[in-house]
């Protein structure tokens, strides 16, 4: 159930967070600072790294501590990757980003998603059950 209610909350946490950035960026951004190269950095990116680190670190707080590392890692990980591959794939097929954007916004959710879930697991101080656990499942 645990797995569930982290998904869930890194659905709301997703969908609010990029409803809020895009309606930040249709009210304050003018189109052509927005396609201009820091434009693309402070419009796309930024909201990127801070959308995927706050899904990733409400996602493991809600997931709570007493579990294995797979568990824990599906619980956290699964929307995000999903969301990505979504974007990713759905950004490539209509033509409309190209492949560098699509692989700076890739690499940045991944390094965000990663590092929110790093870092709640070393403030709490445990990643897994328990040290002498060797297991996944």
């Amino acid at each position: 159930m645990d797995i569930v209610k982290a998904w869930g909350v890194a659905i709301v946490t997703y969908l609010l967070g990029s409803l809020l950035f895009g309606w930040v960026a249709a009210a304050a951004g003018d189109p052509e600072q927005i396609n201009s190269g820091v434009g693309h950095v402070l419009w796309s990116l930024v909201p990127t790294l801070v959308l995927y680190l706050l899904t990733a670190v409400l996602a493991t707080i809600f997931h709570g501590r007493d579990h294995t590392p797979a568990r824990h890692a599906l619980a956290v990980l699964t929307i995000p990757a999903v969301v990505l591959l979504i974007s990713v794939v759905g950004g490539l097929v209509s033509g409309s980003v190209s492949l560098g954007d699509t692989a700076m916004s890739a690499v940045v959710a991944i390094v965000a998603t990663v590092a929110g879930w790093q870092l709640v697991d070393r403030i709490r101080g445990t990643t897994s059950r328990s040290q002498e656990d060797t297991y996944w499942w």
